[in-house]
């Protein structure tokens, strides 16, 4: 087991139990062995769901889906029936539609100068019907993946924010333990706080692109 996201995860939930028991509450239970089995065997897992199955084997989900979330922005940590939802879903779309076959990276490049496209760090946006989510506001509006493409100048297992119906693609991290570890060092830090149950930069933005600003991975990248 990956020591450093048991270790990570612990301290955000010391920090949670202190400052926002109400969010520690709504947790669900350890993921069921049998459920962590179909996740992994699910067809379009990738190379990063070991990591993604260490921490679902701490807590499977939140009950809320946009309330007491864990992460900034109403962005609920996913339970594994969340994500064999959205892993169908992505290979229907590949099936039906071929995701973004027809896009050429200069199309990527053109679309992001003339606005169509909001995109931060070494990430290729044509990737994302094949990246790993973990956490999402309202079950998938915005999400927290892992993208292990490594496409885009990135780093296979990095983690990413996206939301599909605003086109807007945001690096957070180099991986899901440097991420929750990054994250963890920053609650304590008190760079966010507790809104209405929701846990929110204590600088109050509220914008997509800025609610993992105060990690010093995404900082160096602004």
């Amino acid at each position: 087991m990956n020591d450093s996201i048991v270790e990570h995860w612990k301290r955000i939930e010391a920090w949670l139990a202190l400052h926002a028991p109400e969010v520690v509450s709504d947790l669900a239970p350890p993921a069921p062995k049998v459920a962590l089995s179909v996740l992994s065997g699910h067809p379009m897992a990738t190379s990063s769901m070991g990591a993604l199955c260490e921490l679902l084997a701490l807590r499977d989900g939140q009950y809320s889906r946009y309330q007491k979330s864990v992460f900034p922005g109403g962005i609920c940590l996913a339970s594994v029936a969340d994500i064999v939802h959205v892993l169908d879903v992505q290979a229907q779309a590949e099936r039906n539609y071929g995701g973004w076959d027809d896009w050429s990276w200069q199309d990527v490049q053109a679309a992001i100068k003339d606005g169509r496209l909001s995109c931060r760090g070494p990430i290729d946006p044509r990737c994302s019907n094949s990246w790993l989510p973990f956490a999402s506001l309202n079950g998938g509006d915005i999400q927290l993946a892992i993208d292990d493409s490594g496409e885009g100048g990135g780093i296979p297992g990095q983690v990413v924010l996206f939301d599909l119906e605003l086109a807007q693609y945001y690096w957070v991290g180099r991986s899901l333990s440097g991420f929750l570890c990054e994250y963890a060092d920053a609650l304590q830090a008190r760079a966010y706080t507790l809104v209405d149950s929701n846990i929110e930069p204590s600088d109050g933005s509220d914008h997509t692109a800025t609610l993992f600003a105060v990690l010093p991975s995404v900082a160096r990248l602004m």
